[in-house]
């Protein structure tokens, strides 16, 4: 078997732990983690039983879904694109799915493929609009570097504001019946975390967010 190290920080919040081959499958390209105090890229295993099953779980609910992009006012800033995942059959719930510093690149949409495929309407926001619009950068040495770049341009308090916009955006889609969930990777574990504390998401999941326990004292919030 696998072992796979799950903390539950909350009652709607669950923490998966970067720990080496799990969270590399779990993230299907690459999994970034420190080595000292160097952030590296590691590529995914080539065959590992949990993500296949994983795969094959998601993959069995359907294989089809359709793709729009919606736009979400963000206050006087302007507007933030969404990205929509629709499933061919009515949706069973909503996932708002939050970017790593790699932007709403290849892997968060295979995500978003395989959460429609399972059921689920799903929205990946393009969280650096306000600076970087559209950044999608590879999982590898220089997508790393250039993305640390643009991450540092973030203003953390606006994005999560966004984000909590976007997750209202959702819950006004037709034929969701309760509260939009909210996953993140990352970059998007922490922001995840953040949207729970101040607005109210069904779920929080959060993979591996390096900045929640930073944010521990929020936890009454969530």
């Amino acid at each position: 078997g696998v072992l796979v190290r799950v903390e539950i920080v909350g009652k709607r919040v669950a923490q998966v732990v970067c720990a080496g081959c799990v969270a590399r499958c779990v993230v299907g390209i690459g999994c970034v983690g420190h080595a000292g105090s160097r952030l590296v890229a590691a590529p995914a295993p080539a065959a590992c039983p949990l993500r296949s099953r994983l795969l094959a779980t998601m993959w069995q609910h359907g294989s089809m879904s359709t793709l729009h992009t919606d736009r979400v006012a963000c206050g006087d800033a302007g507007e933030m694109d969404l990205h929509i995942w629709t499933p061919d059959a009515p949706p069973r719930a909503a996932v708002l799915l939050v970017q790593e510093i790699f932007g709403v690149g290849a892997y968060i949409r295979a995500v978003a493929e395989r959460l429609a495929a399972a059921g689920y309407l799903v929205g990946a926001p393009d969280v650096f609009w306000r600076f970087a619009p559209n950044w999608a950068a590879g999982h590898d040495q220089a997508g790393l570097d250039a993305s640390l770049e643009q991450v540092g341009r973030l203003d953390f308090p606006a994005a999560v504001g966004d984000l909590c916009a976007a997750l209202d955006h959702l819950a006004t889609t037709p034929g969701i019946g309760q509260p939009p969930a909210v996953m993140g990777f990352c970059l998007g574990g922490t922001l995840a975390w953040a949207v729970a504390a101040n607005a109210q998401p069904s779920v929080c999941v959060s993979y591996y967010g390096s900045g929640v326990p930073g944010m521990l004292g929020m936890i009454e919030q969530v």
